[in-house]
């Protein structure tokens, strides 16, 4: 069983910025898949700089084409108000929102952080945002984002969490998948 681990945005649009920890989502990401030893059990994507998200995500797509599970690294940002843990995932695809739910769950049990929806973000309308990465990665694939980095609360209990302990989670959400598929 293969899993591929894809860190969101890119060098040039490196997505939300938290005022917390100082940092994009694609350095945050990046920084803590170094630290955690994520790299070390699992092969580490990051987008391609081309013009324009389509390209982006047809190309990460073809390079993950033959993983069995595609997971995607984000972090949400809003106003500083919201708060929570989601995870998306393709509205037709079953594995994919039981391993949402068991992801939201293993980040609300560990960190306290709440989730957002009970059973993760479907994507249904191919306007939404994330449904590129989603539809055109051949393997199962979701999205993940546990916090939201312009939340202080939810920027704490996640560090309190810390890289080894999200790495842990990731290994279990794994585990989990490879139990029934």
């Amino acid at each position: 069983m293969k899993t591929a681990i894809v860190i969101g945005h890119y060098p040039k649009k490196q997505g939300a910025f938290s005022e917390y920890f100082g940092m994009s989502e694609f350095t945050f990401w990046s920084n803590l898949v170094a630290v955690s030893g994520l790299a070390k059990d699992y092969e580490i994507f990051t987008h391609e700089i081309l013009s324009g998200y389509p390209a982006r995500q047809r190309a990460m797509g073809a390079k993950t084409k033959d993983y069995d599970l595609v997971i995607e690294l984000h972090f949400n940002a809003s106003n500083g108000i919201g708060n929570g843990v989601e995870a998306v995932y393709n509205t037709k695809n079953e594995r994919m929102k039981k391993l949402a739910v068991k992801f939201m769950e293993s980040i609300c049990e560990n960190t306290g952080i709440k989730k957002r929806y009970p059973l993760g973000r479907d994507i249904m309308d191919s306007n939404q945002r994330g449904t590129g990465f989603l539809r055109y990665t051949k393997g199962d694939s979701i999205i993940l984002e546990p916090f939201f980095g312009d939340n202080k609360s939810d920027c704490l209990k996640f560090e309190k969490l810390g890289a080894k302990g999200f790495k842990t989670i990731i290994d279990e959400l794994v585990d989990y998948y490879c139990s029934w598929i």
